[in-house]
C-alpha cells in the first residue's frame, strides 16, 4: 500500500529505496543470475508469427520492412507501416529515398510523413506522466553477443551489432536516478522481430529481461515488463506507448532512435542516443511539418 510522504502519496517513498551500485550491484546481479536458472523460459516467449517480418524501422529508414508494402498493407492496413506508405504514395520518388550508410537520401520527408502516420495511430494504452519508459534491445543484439550475461548485465557486454555496448543496469540505474520517475513507476518495453528466436532460443533475452526487471524492483522500483511481439500491432502498439512517454531512455538501434525522437518531438526527456542511425532527424514540430508540406511538392 502507498503511503504520504512529505504530503504526497507514493507507492515507494524515498527512504525505502535501496543504494545499489559498484559491488552491492554486482552482487544482487549475480545473485539474480542463480536464481533465474531455476526458472523456465515462457512458453511462447518473444514468439513473432508475422510473416513475411515487418521491420518498422526499416520502412522509414531504407523503405523496406522486410515484408513488401503491398504486403505490409495486406496483413493489416491499419498499421503504422501501412500508413506510412499510403501518405508516401503521391509524394515525388525524387523526396522518398533510402538512408544508409552510403547516401542518407532526402530521410527528412520519410520521418516527417511517418510522424503524421503516428499522430493519426490510435495508441491502445500511454504512460501515465512522470513514469519513465526505458527500451529494452533484445533479440538478435543479445542472442548473438559474445559477451556472459553477467557482463551484459554489468554493462561490460558487447552488441552483436550497432558497434556499441548492450545497456547495462549500471547506465539504466542512473539515468532512473536522473529520470526520478513518479511513483516509482517503470515500463520496460521489448520486442522481437525475427520469427526464429523465441523460447529457448531466445532464453539470453529471457535472462536479461528478467533480471533488469528484478534489480529493480530490489532498487525499490515498481516495474511492469511488455515483450509482446507475436503480430505486426504489436511493434506499433509498443512504438506508440513509448512514443508518448513523457520520460524515456533508449536503447541501441534504429528503432529505438525514431521512438525517441517521436517522443522529443512530442515534448519529453529523452536520454540516450538519437543519433543511433543513418537518417536525418527532425529538430522540432515547426521543421517537421515544414518538411511534412515540402516533400509532397
Amino acid at each position: 500500500q502507498g503511503i504520504a510522504y512529505r504530503g504526497v502519496f507514493c507507492l515507494i517513498c524515498p527512504e525505502q529505496m535501496i543504494a545499489l551500485d559498484g559491488s552491492a550491484l554486482q552482487q544482487t546481479i549475480d545473485d539474480c543470475l542463480l536464481r533465474v536458472q531455476a526458472v523456465s523460459t515462457p512458453s511462447g516467449w518473444l514468439r513473432n508469427m508475422v510473416s513475411p517480418p515487418y521491420r518498422l524501422a526499416d520502412c522509414v529508414k531504407v523503405l523496406d520492412c522486410g515484408a513488401s508494402r503491398a504486403e505490409v498493407a495486406r496483413n493489416d492496413p491499419r498499421s503504422l507501416g501501412a500508413r506510412l506508405f499510403a501518405k508516401a504514395a503521391g509524394m515525388p520518388k525524387t523526396n522518398w529515398k533510402p538512408s544508409n550508410n552510403r547516401t542518407k537520401g532526402s530521410n527528412r520527408c520519410n520521418m516527417s510523413l511517418f510522424s503524421e502516420a503516428l499522430d493519426e495511430y490510435e495508441c491502445p494504452e500511454v504512460p501515465e506522466d512522470g513514469a519513465v519508459v526505458i527500451h529494452l534491445r533484445i533479440g538478435d543484439v543479445i542472442e548473438k553477443s559474445p559477451s556472459s550475461m553477467r557482463n551484459i548485465l554489468n554493462g561490460s557486454g558487447i552488441a552483436w551489432a550497432h558497434h556499441g555496448q548492450v545497456m547495462g543496469l549500471p547506465t539504466m540505474l542512473s539515468r532512473l536516478t536522473m529520470l526520478q520517475p513518479v511513483r516509482r513507476r517503470v515500463y520496460l518495453v521489448g520486442g522481437n522481430h525475427i520469427s526464429a528466436l523465441h523460447d529457448e532460443k531466445a532464453r539470453r533475452s529471457f535472462e536479461y529481461s528478467f533480471c533488469v526487471k528484478d534489480v529493480m524492483e530490489q532498487a525499490g522500483y515498481k516495474v511492469a515488463l511488455d515483450t509482446r511481439s507475436e503480430h505486426m500491432s504489436d511493434a506499433d502498439n509498443a512504438f506508440c506507448f513509448m512514443a508518448h512517454a513523457k520520460k524515456l531512455v533508449l536503447a541501441t538501434g534504429g528503432f529505438s532512435a525514431m521512438v525517441g525522437q517521436m517522443a522529443q518531438l512530442r515534448g519529453a526527456r529523452v536520454m540516450g542516443d538519437l543519433h543511433n542511425w543513418h537518417g536525418h532527424l527532425l529538430s522540432s514540430t515547426r521543421t517537421r511539418l515544414s518538411y511534412a508540406r515540402r516533400c509532397k511538392d
